[in-house]
């Protein structure tokens, strides 16, 4: 069941990447665009490029989290026997979670925090850009929910597992 749910949010997730890049990228052009050719800097633009960046960078840590490319120190684990790198494994996902829901956690108390606080180019709430955090690391708590039943229950990932959305 979370294979699936996890599936789908993993598409979610390439899709608001590749609609935030398209957007960060006509925002651009506009603005240089605009500076260049009626020499009129569009003063928004700017702002909602770094904002849609910090989403975007999020959600792809996210996506790093649910396709395991992010960077690991597995030749230390593998120097131990099988058994004691399953509890291992287990022990860095638990340690994982944790971090999660302190970033989630966090993330809500900062979001909280500055829904008064309004951004100078767009007039909107700072929360919509500080929600980013609790969202992307709930994102990635599931994730490693899954990666952490994978290793208990001694699976394999297949490689199909996690390039079938992107391919």
């Amino acid at each position: 069941m979370i294979k699936k749910i996890n599936k789908i949010i993993r598409e979610i997730e390439i899709w608001i990447i590749v609609i935030g890049l398209a957007l960060m990228t006509l925002a651009t052009l506009y603005n240089v665009f605009n500076r260049f050719i009626f020499k009129v800097p569009i003063t928004w633009t700017d702002e909602f490029t770094r904002y849609l960046l910090v989403w975007v960078t999020l959600i792809g840590a996210a996506i790093g989290v649910t396709e395991r490319s992010h960077a690991t120190v597995s030749f230390i684990v593998e120097k131990f026997p099988e058994k004691q790198q399953k509890f291992i494994k287990i022990l860095a996902i638990i340690c994982c979670l944790l971090l999660c829901v302190i970033f989630i956690v966090g993330g809500i108390i900062l979001s909280s925090a500055q829904k008064n606080q309004i951004s100078p180019g767009l007039h909107i709430s700072m929360a919509y850009v500080y929600i980013s955090i609790p969202v992307s690391f709930t994102l990635m708590l599931i994730a490693f929910i899954d990666q952490g039943i994978d290793i208990y229950l001694d699976r394999k990932l297949e490689l199909e597992d996690v390039t079938e959305v992107i391919i």
